[in-house]
Order: C-alpha cells, then structure tokens, then sequence
C-alpha cells in the first residue's frame, strides 16, 4: 500500500467510503465488502485517529485529516509493505507524533515501513535504518548509528545534525 503527499480529493466520497476503497484488492468481482473488511476498515480508521469523522465528506476535511484518511485507506490495504511519501505532510504536531508513533508500532509488529521524511529528527529516533539521497544523487544507507558515525547526515545536509 503507498500514501502520496499530493492533495488528495475524491468528488462526493466520504471519509469511510475512502478508506474502504483499500480492500478493493481483496473484495469479490463486484467489490463487495465482507464482515471481515469492515473490520479491517473500522480497526485502519481508529489506527489512523479518523474513526469520529466516518460519515464526513472528504471535500469538507482539512488537509491533515485528508493526510490521515490516506494513511488509514493504506492500512486497510492490509499489505505486508506500506511505502509512504511524507505521510506527516500536513499535520499538526500532536498527529504527526502519532503517525510516527503508528508506524514503528506497525514496524516492530513486523510489516515492512518505507517512509520518505523531512523531518530528521522523528527518522533518527523511529528508524531502523536510513536511506539518505545526496543531491549528486548518490544514495547512502545504514543504521542510525552508521550514519552518526560515518558522517552521513553532515555530508548529506552541509551541517551539523543533532
């Protein structure tokens, strides 16, 4: 499953409509949803925080909650491998410290998390390893012990990272 940073913002769909649209992989030829999807869907959406805005249209959401329906239709996906391209884009602190927090719990439950950021300081406390793009485009990888040591992150960013 894959969360994008673009603006997402599907006509006339509400929140519950959307996020349900990440077991289309596993519905039947007619896209019917079983008990067991709506499980799913209920357990994604209170994962993501967005259970209490369900009936809510996605055009009237902000773009923090649109941020966290994506999430939530990408764990209703229920895949193996979630990629995430800024999945704390438009949040607020209080979310973003939760999708973090969501994530490594999802890691460390042993799904495989992939998670493009800007923000260093969440990737060097939740991360088990780091992919670091160079400008040149040369790529480093390694732990977050690694990448102290060896510099990477000073390399990378032409300045001291605490």
């Amino acid at each position: 499953s894959i969360v994008l940073t673009e603006r997402a913002t599907p006509a006339l769909l509400d929140l519950r409509t959307v996020v349900a649209l990440g077991r289309q992989p596993w519905t039947d030829a007619r896209g019917r949803l079983t008990s067991e999807d709506e499980r799913v869907v209920d357990h994604a959406m209170a994962q993501a925080g967005v259970a209490e805005l369900a009936g809510r249209d996605l055009a009237h959401l902000s773009d923090g909650e649109r941020q966290l329906v994506m999430v939530a239709r990408a764990l209703a996906q229920d895949t193996p491998l979630l990629l995430l391209d800024e999945p704390t884009a438009f949040l607020d602190v209080v979310n973003r410290a939760r999708v973090f927090q969501l994530l490594r719990q999802l890691a460390d439950g042993g799904r495989g998390v992939l998670f493009s950021t800007h923000d260093v300081a969440q990737a060097l406390r939740l991360a088990d390893r780091l992919l670091i793009a160079h400008t040149d485009g040369t790529v480093w990888q390694g732990t977050v012990a690694e990448a102290r040591e060896q510099g990477a992150l000073e390399s990378a960013f032409g300045t001291a990272v605490p």
